[in-house]
């Protein structure tokens, strides 16, 4: 029995509700087995837990059917959201590599899609998907990479996973972006979602524009835009959460040691070059640790107070926690270090403080700090 044929059985939801907020052992699969056959217990089983762990990415996880891999892969309904409003209403998008939906939903809530995938289970979980949210989007098993040639507006989202883990080097994504942009002979917007840290040289060689995906202080992806409706532009970071943006920059001068504030910038805009926007140096060796005199709130940054600044030492970092009112302190590291032991040879009572810790080259150096609103 397929999995069109399990999402079609009456008895599905009935057999989901059976195993919503139970353990699933041996012998309750059984008794579920017993009752609803073997292959409609297995898959109602699995249901519950994934539908739970969806609620981090789909507002409607509860009427949704999902597959482990593929929902680990999933984008998260607020970066999809942002990606579909990239294009023009009323223009028909296709995803190439739509998989149970997650990406079509949102372009089905834009306005006119159509979803491909070769695998017909997914196709399956797809349909039922949309359908559940109340949404209406053609879902067919294909390749749509033999239409490229015509498609105008479109979206893919290749596979970043082999059975060895995910994979680095965009030669080894399926399909190979690369030759799908090569194949876009009339092509007006098309993206494709990549790893963020695919290297600067294979995206700006890929597309036309990149834009790095922020989501809950996360950097999510790289999204490359090609077609004769795209401008070439430097590269761009995107704060879905706050629809802030932010356009590459000239790299800020370097210094090695902190000054009177330190921030952070999120990894968005780390990614995109983009932190000569703040009017401060970087710090050290650090990617993405700001320190100026003074630096305006941002929602671009988290910023922290200066207490003491010296050579990474934990004796006198400990010293000057107390000397401070500080203790069991927050540790950032963006060095290769023990965090969790640096946190627990400074425990002790006490105001909690944030450690920064920072390389300049081999040597690293301690900030002792205290969080700044806004």
């Amino acid at each position: 029995m397929d999995v069109g044929e399990l999402i079609g059985d009456h008895r599905l939801w009935e057999a989901i509700e059976a195993c919503r907020g139970v353990r699933i052992t041996p012998g309750h699969l059984k008794r579920l087995a017993d009752r609803f056959g073997p292959e409609l217990a297995r898959f109602a089983s699995t249901q519950p837990a994934l539908q739970l762990s969806a609620k981090r990415k789909f507002a409607g996880a509860d009427q949704m059917l999902f597959e482990r891999g593929a929902l680990e892969m999933a984008t998260h309904e607020a970066v999809s959201a942002w990606r579909a409003s990239q294009f023009p209403e009323g223009v028909l998008v296709t995803d190439l590599t739509c998989g149970i939906g997650g990406d079509l939903i949102a372009f089905c809530r834009r306005g006119s899609a159509v979803g491909f995938d070769l695998n017909p289970d997914a196709v399956h979980l797809a349909r039922h998907n949309l359908a559940a949210l109340g949404l209406q989007g053609e879902v067919h098993v294909g390749d749509a990479l033999q239409h490229l040639d015509v498609l105008q507006y479109g979206f893919i989202d290749p596979a970043r996973r082999n059975p060895n883990g995910r994979i680095t080097s965009i030669g080894e994504y399926l399909p190979d972006p690369r030759l799908v942009f090569s194949e876009l002979k009339g092509a007006r917007r098309f993206a494709a979602k990549l790893s963020p840290m695919v290297p600067d040289a294979e995206l700006r060689s890929l597309g036309k524009a990149v834009d790095f995906i922020g989501h809950e202080n996360q950097c999510k992806e790289a999204l490359v835009w090609t077609g004769s409706e795209v401008e070439p532009r430097p590269y761009r970071a995107v704060d879905v959460d706050t629809g802030e943006t932010l356009t590459e920059t000239d790299p800020p001068p370097t210094v090695t040691a902190a000054r009177g504030i330190i921030a952070e910038a999120k990894p968005a805009a780390i990614r995109a070059h983009a932190l000569g926007h703040f009017a401060a140096e970087a710090l050290g060796d650090t990617p993405g640790y700001l320190t100026a005199d003074t630096i305006a709130p941002s929602p671009w940054l988290k910023r922290f107070e200066v207490l003491v600044d010296h050579a990474a030492d934990v004796t006198r970092t400990r010293a000057a926690l107390r000397a401070h009112g500080g203790g069991t302190p927050v540790v950032k590291s963006r060095a290769k270090i023990d965090v969790e032991k640096l946190q627990r040879d400074l425990g002790g009572p006490g105001e909690e403080l944030v450690i920064l810790v920072y390389a300049n080259g081999p040597k690293l150096r301690h900030a002792v700090c205290r969080l700044l609103e806004g």
